[in-house]
C-alpha cells in the first residue's frame, strides 16, 4: 500500500478528526531524548574541588564545570560548557554579594563572571602572550573589585564594568611572581606566594609598581612558597607549603610568629567563613575557633572517608565541603549527604564502543609511546541516560570493551598489560592471562598488552596481543584458546586494534608505522593450512607510497575501509582484493577547492585518530588537532566541524566517537573528557516498528527541528495537514528524518494535527504517524 492509497484512507475518515485531537492528550510520551543539535556533558560531577554559596544557591566546583545546589526548593543543575561556561579547566571559585556575580577562574587565565540571566566573559590574561602560568589560583572581593591570583602576578577586576582595571606583578625588581592566596585587613593587600608572603597599602599611589610592595621578613623561612594568607579575627594567617609531611597555619601574635593549628598532612583549603576558619586537609575537615582550637571535627561523612578539596559554612551553620570523590557534601551535625549529578566515574575517556544499545567507556589507555597510564581497570556504562561506572583495583587500564553478541551482560575488556578480563555485567568471572590462555606476556610473569578485540559471526572473540610472537589469538565460541605464529610475518612490535570485515577477513592497525595487517582463516581456524596472511603499506593507484602511519580504520555501509593516518584519510575499495593483490589499493579521495579545478586530499595533514559510521553511511571523524568533521557517505562534503571555538566541544584532541544507533547521539570522547551530540542519523530498522516523534506535541515557544526514529533506511516521507495537502516531503537518514516545522512556502505551519505518511523504497512497507502543532 503506497502514499496515495494511503492518503485516501484518510480523507475518507476525516469526519472522525475530533477522533485524533482526543488522542493528542497521550503524545506527551516519556521517550525523554536530547533534541536534534543539542549538546550533553557527561563529567563526572563528583570531583568536587571548590565551594562558594551564592545566596540561595550552593556552587560545588569541578574542573569540568559546576553543580549547584538549590536551598529552596533542593534541585540540583549544572552549569558547563555545554550550557554558559566558556571554559574547562577550572581552578578557582568565589561569590560576590555586593555585586551578585559567581566569579570563576580557569587553568588558563580564562574568565567566567556568572550572573543569574547572563554569563561576561573575560579573555584577556587567556589571549596574552604572558611567561610562565596564567591560571587563575584564588579571588579576592573588595567591595567593587576582585583581585585575582595569578600565575604570574595580580590582576583586579572591576566588576561593575566587567574589565580588567589593573595588573600588579610584584616579583623582585618586577618580575612575574605566582600568587596563590589574596587577603586583606581593609588597610593592606596581602599575598602568599611563591617566595614568601607579601604585603602592600591599598592607598598607595601605585600599586602596579612592585617597589610599593614589600615582603614580610619576620617569618623563620621569609623566602620559602606559603600556599594561603587569611586575616581572621584581627590576626594574619598562614601556610606555608612542606612537601615532606605535616602544614602548620601559622599566627602572627603581637610582634612574633607562632602555631595556630598543625594539620595531618597538606592544607588544601584556608577559608574564613561565617566567623569561623575552616581548614581542609587531605582526610579531615577542622572549623576552627579564634584560638586555634577545634570546634568541629569531620573525619568521616558515616557513609565514606573525606577527600576534602574545600570548605565553606553557610549562614545556618551548616557545613559544605567540595570533595573530591563524593562532589558536594553537605552536613549538619553528624549527618552528612552526597549531592553530585550522574555522570561516569572519571574523566578518562580512551575508547567509545556501542554494544546491544548501550555505550560503553574504556578509562584506561596508555601514551604515544605505548607505556601504561596505570589506571585501575575501569569501564563506564551509558544505559536509559544514566552512567554506571565499574572499577577492577586488579587490572590497569582497559583499552577496549567488547559484548558478547548474543549474551547482553557477558562483557570482555581488553587491559594493555592484564590480558582480557570477562565480565558477567558487573562481576569478574574469569581473567585471561598467560597462565590460562594462549595469550603472551611480553615479560617473565602474566604481563600481556591486548590492543584490540572484536567478536566475528561465529561469536568467536579475536584478539591483538602487543610486542610477542602469537600476536594474534582468538577464544573460539567453545571457550578454548588459539594462537597464530605470525610474529615474524608481521615483523612489527606493536599491535593495534582489529576490526573483521562484512566478507570474514580481519584487518589489524600496525601503530607507529607498521601500516596494516590483513588474514583470513576461511572459516578453520584449527586448519592453518589455508590461512592467508599479509602485512602491506598504503599504495595508491599510481604505485605510490602514501604512508604507514596508522590510526584508526572503520567499514562502511558499502564495504569499503576508511583509514584514518598522520595525513588524513585513505580508502580501500575494494578490501576483498586485499590477498589477489588485484586492483587493490588505497585511494585518497580529493574533495573540490575554493576555485575551480582545484582540490586537495581529505583532511591532509590532519592525524585521524577515530572514524565512526553513522546510520547514513556518513563518517564521523575525529582528529588530533582540529576537532570533530561530519562528512558526506563519499567522504567528498563537509556536513559539520566542530571545534572549541564554534561548539561546546571541550577538546579539539579527539580520542574515539560513537554513535548511539538508535537516538543518533553522537558520543565524542576526548583527552579532557566526554560530551555527545544529537545528530540527525540513526540505524535504519527492517520494519516501522516504535516509529517515534519529537518533541509532539510542538508548543509556541520550540522553534527547533523535529525528528522522527525508528525508520527503515531511505524511508520516503510525506507529512501532510488534516485536509491532505503535502505540506513537506524529505528521504531519511539512515533511519531517521528531520522536519524544521515548515511548509513547502517555508514558513511555520499553523495550529493543528499533521500526517506523516512513511514508506520504503518500493511501498512494500508504509506506516502513519501523527504530530500536533500548537502555535
Amino acid at each position: 500500500m503506497g502514499y496515495n492509497n494511503l492518503k485516501q484512507i484518510f480523507m475518507q475518515q476525516k469526519k472522525f478528526f475530533f477522533i485524533l485531537l482526543a488522542l493528542c492528550s497521550g503524545y506527551i510520551n516519556s521517550y525523554s531524548q536530547l533534541p536534534l543539535g543539542g549538546w550533553r556533558a557527561h563529567f563526572p560531577f563528583h570531583n568536587g574541588i571548590k565551594v562558594a554559596s551564592a545566596g540561595d544557591k550552593i556552587y560545588c566546583a569541578t574542573r569540568l564545570g559546576l553543580v549547584y545546589f538549590d536551598t529552596k526548593d533542593n534541585s540540583l543543575g549544572t552549569l558547563t560548557k555545554i550550557n554558559g561556561l566558556s571554559d574547562i579547566g577550572i581552578s578557582a571559585m568565589d561569590f560576590s554579594e555586593g555585586d551578585k556575580v559567581l566569579l570563576v577562574g580557569y587553568e588558563n587565565g580564562n574568565i567566567d563572571l556568572v550572573r543569574p540571566k547572563m554569563i561576561t566573559n573575560l579573555t584577556d590574561i587567556k589571549r596574552k602572550h604572558i611567561p610562565g602560568k596564567k591560571s587563575i589560583n584564588s579571588f579576592l572581593v573588595i567591595d567593587e573589585r576582585a583581585y585575582l591570583a595569578c600565575g604570574f602576578g595580580i590582576v583586579v577586576i572591576h566588576l561593575q564594568r566587567n574589565e580588567i582595571s589593573d595588573t600588579y606583578i610584584i616579583g623582585p625588581g618586577g618580575s612575574s611572581l605566582e600568587i596563590f592566596d589574596l587577603t586583606t585587613d581593609g588597610n593592606n593587600l596581602y599575598a602568599a606566594t611563591a617566595r614568601g608572603v607579601y604585603y602592600a597599602s591599598l592607598s598607595a599611589p601605585n600599586l602596579a609598581d612592585f617597589s610599593s610592595w614589600n615582603r614580610i621578613n619576620t617569618l623563620s623561612e621569609p623566602d620559602a612558597s606559603y600556599k594561603f594568607v587569611k586575616w581572621y579575627v584581627g590576626k594574619l594567617h598562614v601556610v606555608k607549603e612542606n612537601q615532606a609531611g605535616n602544614e602548620n597555619i601559622l599566627v602572627f601574635n603581637g610582634g612574633f610568629w607562632e602555631s595556630f593549628f598543625v594539620m595531618e598532612g597538606k592544607v588544601r583549603a584556608l577559608k574564613v567563613s561565617a566567623g569561623k576558619l575552616l581548614a581542609a586537609g587531605e582526610q579531615k575537615v577542622f572549623v576552627l575557633n579564634q584560638n586555634g582550637t577545634v570546634a568541629q571535627e569531620v573525619n568521616h561523612y558515616g557513609f565514606a572517608q573525606p577527600n576534602p578539596m574545600d570548605a565553606m559554612l553557610s549562614d545556618d551553620n551548616e557545613l559544605w565541603i567540595a570533595d573530591f570523590f563524593k562532589g558536594l557534601i553537605r552536613g549538619s551535625g553528624t549527618i552528612f549527604q552526597s549531592i553530585h549529578p550522574n555522570g561516569p566515574g572519571t574523566a578518562n575517556s580512551f575508547h567509545l564502543s556501542v554494544n546491544w544499545d548501550h555505550v560503553f567507556m574504556s578509562g584506561g589507555g596508555y601514551d604515544a609511546s605505548r607505556l601504561n597510564f596505570y589506571r585501575n581497570g575501569e569501564f563506564f556504562l551509558y544505559e536509559n541516560e544514566n552512567w554506571i561506572s565499574n572499577f577492577d583495583m586488579d587490572a590497569k587500564d582497559y583499552v577496549r570493551i567488547q559484548t558478547h553478541p548474543s549474551i547482553k551482560d557477558k562483557r570482555f575488556a581488553a587491559s594493555w598489560g592484564h590480558g582480557v578480563v570477562e565480565y558477567d555485567k558487573y562481576f569478574v568471572t574469569n581473567r585471561f592471562t598467560p597462565s590460562n590462555s594462549t595469550l603472551q606476556s611480553i615479560i617473565p610473569g602474566d604481563y600481556c598488552r591486548i590492543a584490540g578485540m572484536v567478536f566475528d559471526k561465529e561469536e568467536n572473540l579475536w584478539v591483538t596481543n602487543s610486542t610477542v610472537s602469537e600476536p594474534v589469538s582468538v577464544k573460539k565460541r567453545d571457550g578454548t584458546w588459539k594462537s597464530f605464529p605470525w610474529g615474524g610475518i608481521i615483523n612489527h612490535h606493536t599491535m593495534g586494534d582489529i576490526i573483521c570485515t562484512s566478507n570474514g577477513h580481519h584487518w589489524v592497525l600496525l601503530p607507529r608505522g607498521g601500516g596494516l595487517f590483513a588474514f583470513d582463516v576461511n572459516g578453520t581456524i584449527e586448519d592453518t593450512n589455508d590461512d592467508r596472511i599479509k602485512r602491506f603499506s598504503l599504495i595508491d593507484e599510481n604505485g605510490a607510497f602514501i604512508t604507514n602511519e596508522v590510526y584508526s580504520f572503520v567499514e562502511d555501509k558499502n564495504g569499503a575501509i576508511w583509514v584514518g593516518t598522520n595525513d588524513g584519510i585513505v580508502v580501500y575499495f575494494n578490501p576483498q582484493n586485499v590477498f589477489s593483490g588485484e586492483n587493490f589499493h588505497a585511494r585518497r579521495i580529493i574533495v573540490p577547492g575554493i576555485n575551480p579545478g582545484e582540490g586537495a586530499y581529505l583532511l591532509a595533514n590532519e592525524v585521524i585518530t577515530s572514524i565512526f559510521v553513522d546510520g547514513g553511511n556518513r563518517k564521523w571523524v575525529g582528529t588530533e588537532k582540529a576537532g570533530v568533521f561530519l562528512l558526506s557517505p563519499e567522504g567528498t562534503g563537509q556536513i559539520l566541524h566542530f571545534t572549541t571555538q564554534n561548539s561546546p566541544l571541550i577538546s579539539d584532541n579527539i580520542t574515539s566517537i560513537a554513535v548511539h544507533p538508535k537516538t543518533g547521539e553522537v558520543f565524542i570522547a576526548t583527552t579532557e573528557g566526554l560530551v555527545s551530540y544529537r545528530a540527525d542519523a540513526t540505524e535504519g530498522k527492517k520494519a516501522f516498528t516504535n516509529v517515534l516523534v519529537f518533541p509532539n506535541p510542538v508548543r509556541p515557544e520550540y522553534d527547533g527541528p523535529i525528528s522522527i526514529t525508528g525508520l527503515m533506511e531511505e524511508t520516503i516521507v510525506k507529512i501532510t495537514d488534516i485536509n491532505g495537502y503535502l505540506v513537506h516531503e524529505t528521504i531519511s537518514v539512515g533511519g531517521q528524518a528531520t522536519w524544521d516545522g515548515k511548509n513547502l512556502k517555508r514558513t511555520r505551519v499553523s495550529t493543528g494535527v499533521y500526517l506523516i505518511f512513511l514508506s520504503n523504497r518500493d511501498g512494500s512497507e508504509t506506516h502513519v504517524s501523527k504530530i500536533l502543532f500548537i502555535r
